[in-house]
C-alpha cells in the first residue's frame, strides 16, 4: 500500500460489489426501529475519539517509523533493521489498541442499555487472547509494507541528506495517519462486534465520509450495513478488508454505530 505515489489521494478504479444478503443499504433504508434525532444518533454512537486522542496514537507510530527513515537515509537497508521496525510498531500497537478498545467500551456499554436495559459489559472485556489475535494481525499488516516503504525511501534523491529526510516527511505521514486511524477502527470496530456476536443486538454501521473525501469514499457516504459486512467488497492493496472508515491510505472517514434488540427487529 505503501508504494503508492505521494499524491496518492484516491483510487481511480473499484471493482463493483457483487449483490449479496450483505451489499449496502442506502442510510434512508435502515431499519426504523430503535430510531433517534440526527443530533442525538451522534452523541450516542459517533465514538468519542477526540483530537488528544489522535494525536497520542500519532505520536507514537511518527516518533518509531521516523527513526526507520533515518536509519534507512543514513545506514541503508537491511533486513534486521526491518526486523526492529516490525517489533516496534507491532508493541506500539497492542498497547494503544488495549487501551482504545476499552475506552470506546463506554460507548457499547451505553448502547447496549439502550437496546437491552440491564446488561453485564464485563461480558466485553478484551481477553488475552483476543488482544494476542488482533496484535498478530497487524504484525501481517506491517510485514506487508515494511519493505516497500523501506524502497521508497531508499529511492528518494537529493544532494544533501537532509534534503532527503525533507523528501520523507510526506512518506513519514502516510504511514503515520494510515495505521493511527487503523489502530483506531479495529479498537472500536472489534467492540461492536463482539456485543453482537454476545448479546441478543444487531449492530449497524453508517459511513460518513469527510467533505473532502475521495470519490470512493464520497460514493459510499450515508450507506448503512452490518457491522460485520464490507462497504467494498473484493479488498486489494489499495482498499482494505477492514471497513469501519480508513478504506485506503490517508483516509480519514469514520463509521457510526447503531443498534437495536433483536425482539424489536422481530416485532
Amino acid at each position: 500500500a505503501y508504494s503508492l505515489p505521494e499524491s496518492f489521494l484516491l483510487l481511480e478504479k473499484v471493482s463493483e460489489p457483487t449483490e449479496t444478503a450483505n451489499t449496502p443499504k442506502n442510510a434512508s433504508n435502515a431499519v426504523t426501529a430503535h430510531t433517534h434525532e440526527h443530533d442525538e444518533f451522534f452523541r450516542s454512537y459517533q465514538n468519542k475519539f477526540t483530537e488528544a486522542d489522535r494525536d497520542e496514537i500519532e505520536a507514537g507510530y511518527r516518533r518509531i517509523t521516523n527513526e526507520y527513515a533515518n536509519d534507512i537515509l543514513n545506514n541503508g537497508y537491511n533486513e534486521t533493521l526491518r526486523k526492529e521496525y516490525e517489533g516496534k510498531m507491532e508493541v506500539e500497537f497492542s498497547g494503544t489498541y488495549a487501551k482504545f478498545y476499552e475506552k470506546n467500551l463506554e460507548e457499547v456499554a451505553d448502547a447496549l442499555a439502550e437496546a437491552l436495559e440491564t446488561v453485564d459489559i464485563a461480558d466485553l472485556d478484551l481477553s488475552e487472547e483476543e488482544l494476542a489475535e488482533a496484535t498478530r494481525r497487524y504484525k501481517e499488516r506491517v510485514e506487508a509494507f515494511s519493505k516497500t516503504f523501506a524502497d521508497g525511501i531508499e529511492k528518494l534523491d537529493g544532494e544533501t541528506l537532509e534534503a532527503k529526510q525533507l523528501k520523507a516527511d510526506s512518506h513519514v505521514k502516510r504511514v503515520v495517519v494510515t495505521e493511527s486511524e487503523h489502530t483506531r477502527i479495529v479498537s472500536e470496530l472489534n467492540g461492536w462486534e463482539k456485543a453482537e456476536k454476545d448479546f441478543p443486538v444487531r449492530v449497524y454501521k453508517t459511513w460518513k465520509a469527510l467533505p473532502t473525501a475521495c470519490k470512493e469514499c464520497l460514493d459510499i457516504d450515508g450507506t448503512t450495513i452490518d457491522v460485520t459486512a464490507l462497504f467494498i467488497k473484493n479488498p486489494t492493496n489499495e482498499i482494505y478488508e477492514v471497513q469501519g472508515g480508513g478504506l485506503h491510505p490517508n483516509c480519514q472517514c469514520i463509521c457510526v454505530y447503531e443498534m437495536e434488540a433483536e425482539e424489536v427487529m422481530q416485532a
